[in-house]
């Protein structure tokens, strides 16, 4: 039967993903700079990216010792903001700032502010522009975000954005920039370079688009296996391309592709008066993935100095892309999170232990997220932590609330009090870098009881208008392919009780012949609304749990 469904969170993104996941943005990149835009017939799949959200690049520069301004009164920035899928959950979310989006994109910018108008979002701002002839005084701005832009421009493009960055970033504001780099990114480069040369002068667009999957599915079927490494190769671009589509045509088939290695990146950053303050992902530390000895080898190597490392860890794992956070020169952030400021901070993780979990033994138990990622702690007030956490799903915990449950579901001694904070704030700091908890600055505001009259965001009332995925106030993007589903998240404005919702949903799916017996619609009025009365309740606590009630 229809209309009963339920829908699933995507998965946690990997700490150093593609932009060819669906999260990059339609800039300048298919094109030279004033050249209208070849790949409109083929839409570039856009949606929202927590780890650009300014409450997250806030967090990480508070973590480095910056004083950052608040994401809730801030000025926001987004080159080659697409459709404007990723900043829309910004200035929902934080009213009091003002956000700006930028891209050369005439049609990405009109569904942009066709969007922000349904929404309401007085406070967001679309710009059709070309970045080179972005206005000098459009800032100042606390935070930029430019994803999937930099590697896929003209060698122009990336000077002036460098240059803006500077000019327009506030005293203690920070720039967030994806971008490809090596040795990882010679493996797509060299997948690419075929693509490009069996495309020929095939015009751009869903044309190439066509050429280039036909070569690599013939490869794919006919590369010889004793090739392993280069039918490696191509298995892993077959994958990304099922996974991500259109997006990931659009990255690796683009007029400008140009990858390069951390330290490049770094010089050009220092070119233009600005500083390296750290990857948009905490990097897990060394010792927590290599022996000792590799560890101390990679320090030689490196000569010790913390950029260099970074250099040479990328040699060590083939990374092909980097998501960096930037500031103005003349900052003063530190290398390494303070972790004295990790006691001000939310925690908030859906770890479950996979069997029952022994809390005073460095025994080492398993836990699982609700995205079927899996780990395993032997520190008993870690294990304890991860127990409270995931009891408390999806609801964030202050620290200090956390260490006292976790201290006392271990039974831990009185004058033991600094210690274990010191434990745990690093424990979370690792399990943040491999995005099995997440450290949050604030929690957002989100309702996990039903109340009376149910409301969601003007944000998703929209969504659920359109085949777009639902946006949560985590910024979680959900499918959703159940219309009744989509119809019930409309109705959800506040000014609907339960009885009135009911008849709304009988309704519809009357009209539309939406609910199936047998694989035949019910017709039968009384029947359908016995069947949306008794779905209802069910529907409205799956939407609390995903954080899509507000009110």
């Amino acid at each position: 039967m229809r209309g009963t469904g339920e829908f699933a969170v995507s998965s946690t993104p990997h700490p150093h993903p593609s932009p060819a996941r669906g999260e990059g943005q339609t800039s300048g990149k298919d094109r030279s700079v004033s050249e209208p835009n070849p790949f409109d017939d083929v839409a570039y799949t856009t949606r929202p990216y927590s780890e650009s959200h300014p409450d997250h690049l806030e967090l990480l520069a508070y973590l480095h010792g910056l004083e950052p301004p608040p994401a809730g009164r801030c000025r926001v920035l987004e080159v080659g903001c697409g459709s404007g899928d990723n900043l829309a959950p910004v200035a929902l979310a934080h009213p009091e700032s003002h956000c700006v989006g930028i891209d050369l994109s005439a049609t990405a910018i009109a569904r942009a502010r066709d969007m922000a108008r349904a929404c309401g979002l007085s406070n967001l701002e679309f710009r059709q522009q070309d970045l080179l002839e972005a206005d000098a005084d459009l800032g100042p701005f606390d935070y930029i975000i430019a994803h999937g832009f930099y590697s896929w421009v003209p060698a122009a493009v990336r000077e002036k954005l460098l240059e803006r960055c500077q000019a327009w970033l506030s005293p203690q504001g920070v720039a967030f920039i994806s971008y490809a780099v090596f040795p990882g990114a010679h493996q797509r480069q060299m997948v690419r370079e075929v693509l490009l040369h069996h495309a020929g002068d095939v015009p751009a667009g869903r044309p190439r688009f066509e050429r280039a999957k036909e070569l690599l599915t013939f490869l794919l079927e006919t590369a010889p296996a004793n090739r392993s490494t280069y039918r490696q190769y191509l298995e892993d671009e077959a994958k990304l391309l099922a996974r991500s589509g259109n997006n990931y045509l659009h990255d690796n088939l683009s007029l400008v592709n140009e990858p390069v290695y951390f330290h490049q990146f770094l010089d050009h950053a220092r070119r233009h008066g600005l500083q390296f303050l750290t990857d948009v992902a905490l990097i897990p530390p060394l010792e927590a993935g290599y022996p000792a000895a590799a560890v101390e080898r990679l320090r030689q190597l490196s000569g010790g100095e913390r950029l260099a490392l970074e250099q040479y860890r990328d040699f060590l794992e083939g990374r092909m892309f980097r998501e960096s956070l930037l500031c103005r020169a003349e900052a003063k952030p530190d290398p390494a999170p303070r972790l004295e400021r990790v006691r001000k901070l939310w925690v908030q993780s859906s770890a479950r232990p996979t069997a029952a979990v022994d809390l005073r033994s460095t025994a080492a138990d398993q836990f699982r997220l609700a995205n079927g990622a899996t780990m395993e702690s032997t520190h008993p007030l870690a294990k304890a932590a991860l127990c409270v956490l995931g009891e408390r799903w999806p609801e964030a915990l202050p620290f200090n609330e956390l260490l006292a449950l976790a201290r006392a579901r271990r039974g831990a001694d009185v004058e033991n009090v600094e210690q274990d904070a010191l434990d745990l704030a690093k424990f979370l700091m690792v399990v943040d870098a491999v995005r099995f908890a997440r450290l949050l600055r604030r929690p957002p505001h989100w309702l996990r009881q039903v109340s009376a009259r149910p409301s969601t965001t003007a944000l998703v009332r929209w969504q659920a208008t359109t085949a777009l995925p639902i946006t949560n106030v985590w910024r979680q993007s959900m499918p959703l392919d159940d219309p009744l589903l989509r119809y019930l998240l409309g109705l959800l404005d506040g000014t609907r009780d339960r009885p009135t919702l009911a008849q709304a949903l009988t309704e519809h799916a009357l009209a539309h012949r939406l609910v199936l017996v047998n694989g035949q619609p019910l017709d039968e009025a009384a029947q359908v609304h016995d069947l949306m009365t008794r779905s209802l309740e069910a529907n409205l606590q799956r939407f609390a749990q995903l954080c899509l009630l507000v009110g």
